[in-house]
């Protein structure tokens, strides 16, 4: 059971993030209640507890700031700060909003799946990755993945569709693009929501993260040599990829994703892998060592 305060501070972010897609809001409020049971224990006093609840700053702000709807400034007492607990990644999703079409969390490096989804994993070499030479490779990415209903009708859909044709990598082996966007995405004055344009081209760009993101872990749970380095060139490409207003994504995203693989460390991919996903609208999903079967 979470302490009162904490209850409280996520009722009140979650109010403050309506109108915002469901999946995208999910992974702040699990990403922010991480962090917030970590500094505030079930048994803390409430003098205690609403100390380190301060340093998070008014949930309405935090929701703004990593939703793109306030701007970030590490000087403001009010906001997200340099200094704030999630500053890293609040700061950085709300550089990069640019790519996300009003509304839509770029959440880099969330790590939790909601407890009411299914477990999927990618076991090693075993099963999602195992491979069958010309035939590819098994991948979370597929016509019909896991994750938000999907259409293939308005802008949005038509905005995926170009951007995966102007795309200048291929997806890994095994994986395909999903046949639809996630249902909500096209621009305009909703009931519940004003969205910019270009959420179908981020969804396409995500997901093409999202599937090498899968393709590096599970080629290197499995000590496939081969596959880890090609799928290492394509992630460290991402920048290059995206489009140029996507600046954070060489300056914050690179350094804490793919500067790790510089040392065949793979923890930077293994925290971004479930965000980059929930973006592209696939989850859950969570790619980890065979010897973690269960």
């Amino acid at each position: 059971m979470d302490h009162p305060l904490v209850t409280d501070y996520l009722r009140r972010l979650e109010r403050a993030s309506s109108g915002v897609p469901r999946g995208r809001r999910r992974a702040l409020l699990e990403d922010v209640g991480e962090h917030l049971r970590e500094v505030v224990p079930t048994g803390a006093s409430d003098e205690q507890a609403r100390r380190a609840i301060e340093d998070f700053g008014a949930p309405e702000h935090l929701a703004d700031e990593a939703f793109g709807r306030r701007e970030p400034d590490p000087q403001r007492e009010d906001g997200v700060g340099a200094k704030h607990p999630l500053a890293p990644r609040v700061l950085s999703l709300a550089a990069t909003v640019a790519l996300l079409a009003g509304g839509v969390l770029a959440t880099h490096a969330l790590t939790r799946a909601s407890d009411d989804e299914p477990d999927v994993h990618a076991e090693g070499a075993s099963t999602v990755n195992a491979s069958d030479g010309d035939a590819g490779t098994a991948s979370f990415v597929t016509a019909e993945p896991r994750g938000e209903p999907r259409t293939q009708e308005g802008r949005a859909y038509a905005e995926y569709q170009v951007a995966i044709a102007d795309l200048p990598h291929p997806l890994p082996p095994g994986a395909v693009y999903p046949a639809g966007v996630p249902e909500g995405l096209d621009g305009g004055v909703h009931e519940d929501a004003v969205m910019e344009v270009g959420a179908g081209a981020t969804t396409a760009h995500f997901t093409w993260l999202c599937a090498w993101e899968v393709e590096y872990l599970t080629a290197f749970y499995a000590d496939d040599h081969p596959r880890v380095l090609v799928a290492e060139d394509m992630l460290r490409a991402f920048p290059d990829v995206v489009p140029p207003s996507w600046t954070d994504t060489a300056t914050v995203w690179a350094p804490m994703v793919t500067g790790p693989l510089d040392f065949a460390d793979p923890s930077g991919v293994e925290k971004d892998v479930r965000g980059t996903c929930m973006q592209a609208g696939i989850y859950p999903v969570e790619v980890r060592p065979p010897e973690d079967e269960v």
